[in-house]
């Protein structure tokens, strides 16, 4: 039987996707990424037992359709950031990075007419790199590679 455990509010509008912010070593799931109407992104982190708003991104102009988020780790040292990927209907996929509680978009990828359906992140085993796959509208699927920090 399922429960409603937590209802977490802060979109100004329909919420259409929420992703997990996965871990490489299988380790507690503390991060939950939503996109919503609003334009909008949050970055939800467990606190005290309960879900509270860590990080607002801003700067989509279309409603976000589709998010995907992994952890980095950031060169030798041992603090890992927060890689996030969202589609929206202003026909961009923009990438974003948070590090604690500050978000910034670091790249943004212009589809023309073109809309992202779902995108996805994955690191490359045994290497730095991380592949975004994006679905497009056009029956497509592009895939980049982001290395030294942008994606091409």
């Amino acid at each position: 039987k399922a429960n409603v455990t937590e209802i977490l509010n802060g979109h100004k509008g329909r919420v259409n996707c929420v992703q997990w912010a996965h871990r490489d070593d299988c380790g507690p799931e503390t991060e939950l990424v939503s996109g919503g109407s609003d334009n909008h992104l949050i970055v939800w982190e467990l606190q005290n037992f309960k879900f509270a708003v860590s990080t607002q991104l801003e700067g989509h102009s279309g409603a976000v359709c589709a998010v995907t988020a992994i952890y980095k780790t950031v060169n030798l040292d041992e603090h890992q950031k927060l890689l996030i990927a969202s589609a929206a209907a202003d026909s961009s996929v923009r990438i974003w990075t948070k590090q604690g509680s500050v978000g910034q978009c670091v790249q943004t990828l212009m589809f023309g007419n073109g809309f992202m359906m779902d995108v996805a992140l994955a690191q490359l085993p045994g290497s730095d790199a991380v592949i975004l796959a994006c679905g497009g509208d056009d029956s497509k699927i592009y895939l980049f590679v982001r290395e030294d920090g942008q994606v091409s």
